[in-house]
């Protein structure tokens, strides 16, 4: 706050130390941006605000503009996830069976999600071991369940040009989650974007 700012960051369902209710409904797209708009809207905050949003906070983030315009500042969208049409074809067909996937993620024992992260010379490499233990750590702290928001989102690209809110868009030229190319059209279509490609990094530039 020395600079005049408080940053708030809620757990969404399914995540960190948010209840891991077994209701899938709760799981899907609109619930999860259903919970994070009336989180919002609870704190009561009498000036517009600055939402930054990561992956699937990025999707949240744009659809809350897009509803509520004239409580939102500027947005910070850091390799947003808009349209299932980003996803490669290996993340796509675990969408199209999430209960499955969902079923083989909680089997997996935890000493090998934290050998996956050591050994992977892709999007983490460039992290030290501490930061990776962490990653790794918040998967599998995650309800499996969270597979189903996922594949539940739906494209917000018909909506973009109505988002007139100021955005940086943030990404990274190496992500393997989504791919680069989408963030490029999707800053075509927003009136109002600064665009901000982070060379090197993977899915999340953030860290």
């Amino acid at each position: 706050t020395q600079n005049g700012w408080r940053g708030y960051a809620p757990d969404l369902p399914g995540h960190g130390d948010s209840p891991k209710t077994d209701d899938l409904s709760q799981y899907a797209a609109q619930a999860v941006y259903t919970a994070f708009a009336a989180w919002l809207d609870g704190l009561g905050f009498d000036q517009p605000l600055r939402l930054v949003g990561p992956s699937l906070g990025g999707f949240l983030c744009l659809l809350y503009a897009y509803h509520h315009p004239q409580h939102i500042d500027s947005l910070a969208l850091i390799d947003p996830y808009y349209s299932p049409t980003q996803l490669p074809l290996s993340l796509r067909l675990i969408n199209r069976r999430p209960r499955l996937a969902a079923w083989a993620f909680q089997r997996i024992p935890s000493w090998i999600v934290h050998l996956i992260f050591d050994l992977d010379r892709g999007e983490t490499h460039q992290f030290n071991s501490k930061v990776r233990h962490a990653i790794a750590g918040d998967y599998l702290r995650a309800s499996p369940k969270i597979i189903y928001m996922g594949s539940s989102i739906w494209d917000l690209t018909p909506i973009l040009p109505e988002i007139k809110t100021p955005t940086l868009l943030i990404w990274g030229d190496r992500d393997r989650t989504l791919k680069p190319t989408s963030f490029t059209r999707l800053a075509l279509q927003m009136p109002q974007v600064e665009i901000s490609p982070v060379t090197g990094s993977g899915h999340q530039p953030h860290i």
